[in-house]
């Protein structure tokens, strides 16, 4: 146009629009710190098509820089242990091309702890010369690793130096309350500590090995004399001794250490019965 008229109109030559490729901006796997029970995701943080197309997306894996066979979004602990280094790569389609492949930072599968369902100790009947067993239950751990166990004990709240599965006299006494403690451990990390149930330490009562009558043989006019064995307590408590007589099989009710003539015959059969106590309870009466 020369301000006057047009000229003749003259067309170009045609160009063709190209199909503009899928853009993935980022690509990340969640979670971040993941274990052998997690499940990981290959997260599309953002993507884009001048186009409008729709996109559909491909996935890829690596573990320890080796590819694995899954084409999924997400994988779970077959394909990867505690330790590993996992990454993913994601490629964009629009129905037309794909566009360029995008990987994610690696993520490092951390050790997951042992557990264990309980820990028990036993007998439940204790003494003073008792060997306490503390025994762990069912332990599992999640990334199949051996398991063993640390063993702490306390004696009225007051923890012992002692890394044993058993626990003796020497720690405890008659009226303590012991527990022990056990901690799962895989080599790498410790699991929670689970505690047993409490026993406390029964009294041991007393032992009397013997008693003796003398004068033997003994005369309607003698004073019978009852004296003592050797008297045992496990738990060091002090002993003390009550004394019976029997004539004849019948008790006499006299509690003296001495029985004189006035209470047996000629041909009376005299026995002394003493029983010891540990001023918690009677011993066996000998």
């Amino acid at each position: 146009n020369d301000g006057d008229e047009n000229g003749t109109t003259v067309e170009s030559t045609p160009v063709t629009i190209s199909n503009s490729i899928p853009v993935i901006t980022s690509v990340s796997i969640s979670p971040t710190n993941p274990t052998e029970a997690s499940i990981l995701s290959c997260d599309i943080d953002s993507a884009d098509d001048d186009d409008g197309d729709a996109i559909t997306y491909t996935y890829s894996w690596s573990v320890n820089g080796t590819p694995l066979t899954a084409t999924t979004s997400t994988i779970d602990g077959q394909d990867f242990a505690h330790g590993d280094s996992v990454t993913c790569s994601v490629t964009p389609n629009d129905g037309t091309n794909d566009g360029a492949t995008v990987a994610s930072s690696s993520v490092t599968i951390a050790n997951t702890p042992p557990t264990l369902d309980e820990a028990v100790l036993s007998p439940t009947t204790a003494y003073e010369l008792t060997t306490l067993t503390c025994t762990p239950g069912t332990a599992s751990d999640t990334d199949g690793d051996s398991v063993s166990f640390v063993y702490d004990w306390t004696v009225n709240g007051t923890a012992v130096s002692l890394n044993s599965d058993t626990l003796d006299g020497v720690y405890f006494n008659k009226g303590d309350s012991v527990t022990c403690e056990i901690t799962p451990t895989d080599g790498s990390d410790n699991g929670n500590p689970v505690t047993s149930n409490p026993i406390t330490i029964l009294n041991t009562p007393p032992v009397l090995d013997a008693a003796y009558l003398s004068p033997d043989p003994a005369y309607e006019t003698d004073t019978i004399s009852c004296s003592l064995g050797t008297t045992s307590d496990d738990d060091g408590d002090t002993t003390t001794h009550s004394y019976d007589w029997k004539v004849n099989g019948t008790p006499l009710g006299i509690t003296s250490t001495t029985l004189t003539g006035s209470n047996f015959n000629r041909d009376s059969i005299v026995i002394c019965m003493v029983t010891p106590n540990d001023g918690d309870e009677d011993g066996t009466t000998v």
